[in-house]
């Protein structure tokens, strides 16, 4: 008898020492993500935690689930309001939020227009033009911003709009039905049947919220579907496997077109609605690591092996579209590639994990404020 009254006592006392023990380490890995009608996907509201698997910062969602602080619907008299839409390069989650490109922006614009600025982040990890733009219709215009960016990332940005490419069914794709763009709202018919256990969801979220090692076991399965998604993808091993190495070539087979297609077609729908609404649109083009690493014999080995012609080509095909659509655009390759030549460090990566690749980090972020405020300073001096 004494045998299995042992067992039942020592496994809750080694569960509350290894908890103890998580919080003496600092470890910290809340559920930030939940289902969401809307886009797919969103950021639980109000939850906090330490984020270091990359980098490393402090976490905080707003009542709005916005990684960022709380805002008044109403603008207030007198202020420039600036969204931003865009995936986890805008969300940020690897760097302060005091050190991110939106707050560096906020800044930078007061100081140039002698006016309050609100730069808004509505940044999601996983997030495509899709799910941004319903983003922009549903949780945005509410806010009465001036402008809207779209901070569009070509590493993944293509393959997240079309559903063979991206293979989650939980998420928003829009489709040509003949020569129509429409929404497959089907994710959303899934998203109630997965609602049906919604009660223990709750239960597990906040149970995940308040012990460690809960979240240490969530963030163990997290990691493991993430790389069964990647595995097998090409990619450079143990760097971008979040990333498509097929962006840097010119489409030839028909998935890869018809994502392309949408994505061109989901910008254009953007900067309609945008101006339909009396602001202004603007796209920012935010490079992947490999496209501007320091090491030009890294660069030129990678190219050679996809059979690439340039790593430009991404770029200038979104260049093209904008241009061709009369969108500003701002590109961060050119200025990645100088600052990274003349500094012999990255604007990507970080000590934790891969230097060089990955997202942005602290120079990454002040980089790309700089780019922007004197897109958007030289605009409000007009």
């Amino acid at each position: 008898m004494r045998n299995p009254l042992l067992v039942c006592a020592s496994v809750p006392a080694a569960l509350l020492l290894a908890e103890g023990a998580l919080r003496l380490a600092g470890f910290s890995a809340p559920m930030f993500f939940g289902p969401d009608e809307v886009a797919g996907t969103w950021h639980r509201p109000r939850v906090s935690g330490l984020v270091h698997n990359e980098g490393r910062a402090w976490v905080e969602t707003n009542s709005e689930g916005m990684r960022d602080r709380e805002y008044a619907v109403k603008k207030p008299a007198g202020t420039i309001r600036v969204a931003v839409l865009g995936d986890s390069m805008t969300e940020a989650m690897q760097v302060p939020i005091e050190m991110t490109f939106e707050r560096l922006l906020e800044r930078k614009m007061r100081s140039c227009t002698g006016r309050r600025v609100e730069v808004m982040n509505f940044g999601m990890s996983g997030f495509g033009t899709a799910s941004e733009l319903l983003t922009l219709r549903d949780r945005v215009w509410k806010y009465e911003p001036d402008a809207v960016l779209l901070a569009f990332f070509f590493g993944n940005d293509i393959r997240n709009n079309h559903p063979s490419l991206e293979q989650d069914p939980l998420l928003p794709y829009f489709v040509y039905q003949g020569d129509r763009l429409t929404l497959d709202d089907r994710f959303r018919e899934r998203l109630k049947v997965s609602r049906l256990r919604s009660s223990l969801r709750s239960v597990r979220d906040w149970l995940t919220d308040h012990l460690r090692i809960l979240q240490l076991y969530y963030r163990f399965v997290l990691t493991m579907k993430s790389r069964k998604k990647t595995a097998g993808a090409p990619g450079i091993p143990g760097t971008e496997s979040g990333t498509d190495n097929q962006v840097f070539l010119a489409p030839t087979d028909k998935t890869w077109q018809e994502a392309w297609r949408v994505t061109e077609a989901l910008i254009l729908t953007m900067r309609d609605e945008v101006r339909a609404h009396k602001a202004e649109f603007s796209i920012l083009v935010i490079p992947s690591g490999i496209q501007v690493h320091p090491d030009v014999r890294l660069r030129e080995g990678f190219r050679q092996r996809i059979g690439a012609e340039s790593l430009r080509y991404p770029t200038d095909r979104i260049e093209a579209v904008a241009r061709e659509a009369n969108i500003p655009v701002v590109s961060l390759v050119e200025a990645a590639t100088m600052q990274n030549a003349s500094s012999q460090k990255t604007v990507h990566g970080f000590a934790n994990a891969v230097p060089g690749f990955g997202h942005l980090n602290e120079m990454g972020h002040q980089m790309a404020a700089e780019a922007l405020a004197h897109r958007f300073c030289l605009a409000s001096s007009r």
